[in-house]
């Protein structure tokens, strides 16, 4: 600090100004919106943007942490018992879990399953969940149910509960992120998973750039046990430039 000073007052006014400037300049988030408008009449998203199935691999931070980490997607191998014939699997997974997907021939995309990466739980959807019908509408709101079985660890106790999803294309922002400045579809999501004793809450709204699927993902959790607040967390993550995103005819993005 003290030579930083020193270099200012041996300066010119300008100059000193110019220094004091960028002493006290603070860091910009990597993430910002800058205005919200209604979604236009016909504006939609596709599943193929918003949850991606192809095999490929994206570079995100976490805009709080400035920690960098990598979501990646392997497509292919036998679809789980009971799908469709023709639906495509995938499994995509980043530092907190891991997702078996399926695509539907229309498109359109369900979870089978996911595993916590941290403590090996696994919740499993019969039928599988729908996150994305193959094209989300304005003035459309996407719903869907499933039995959900969470097993707390490999050979562990499991419960058995309902999930609820609830979808839709809130509106059009303008956003800064490390990818540029742009308009970008908004989908708000609300999820809810209830088993014996415990209830889970998840808001999500997810950033759409068009062809190129998810940028930016922000969510809040909260988790009920016995009526009780254990848990509440919340996050920001970005895309940043890097990794090779999926092909925007076969791909989309992440939020349960």
């Amino acid at each position: 600090m003290t030579g930083a000073w020193a270099s200012c007052l041996a300066g010119v006014a300008v100059l000193a100004a110019g220094c004091v400037a960028a002493e006290h300049a603070e860091p910009r988030d990597p993430f910002e919106v800058l205005s919200t408008a209604d979604a236009p009449a016909g504006t939609a998203v596709s599943a193929a943007d918003l949850e991606p199935t192809a095999a490929g691999a994206a570079t995100w931070e976490d805009v709080e942490t400035g920690v960098r980490f990598e979501i990646r997607t392997d497509a292919g191998g036998a679809s789980p018992g009971g799908a469709a014939p023709d639906a495509a699997r995938a499994v995509r997974t980043d530092p907190a879990d891991e997702r078996t997907l399926l695509r539907a021939a229309d498109g359109a995309v369900a979870m089978v399953s996911q595993r916590d990466r941290a403590d090996g739980a696994v919740t499993a959807f019969d039928p599988p969940l729908e996150l994305a019908p193959a094209t989300l509408e304005v003035g459309a709101e996407h719903r869907a149910e499933s039995r959900a079985e969470v097993t707390r660890r490999a050979g562990g106790s499991t419960d058995h509960g309902r999930a609820v999803r609830t979808a839709r294309l809130a509106a059009v922002d303008r956003i800064r992120t490390p990818l540029g400045t742009f308009d970008a579809p908004r989908v708000d999501v609300r999820f809810e998973l209830e088993v014996p004793f415990a209830h889970l809450t998840r808001q999500t709204s997810t950033w759409i750039r068009p062809g190129e699927g998810p940028v930016a993902v922000r969510s809040e959790e909260r988790i009920l046990v016995m009526r009780v607040v254990p848990r509440e967390r919340r996050s920001i993550r970005v895309r940043v430039p890097g990794g090779t995103a999926p092909a925007a005819a076969t791909a989309g993005g992440s939020s349960r």
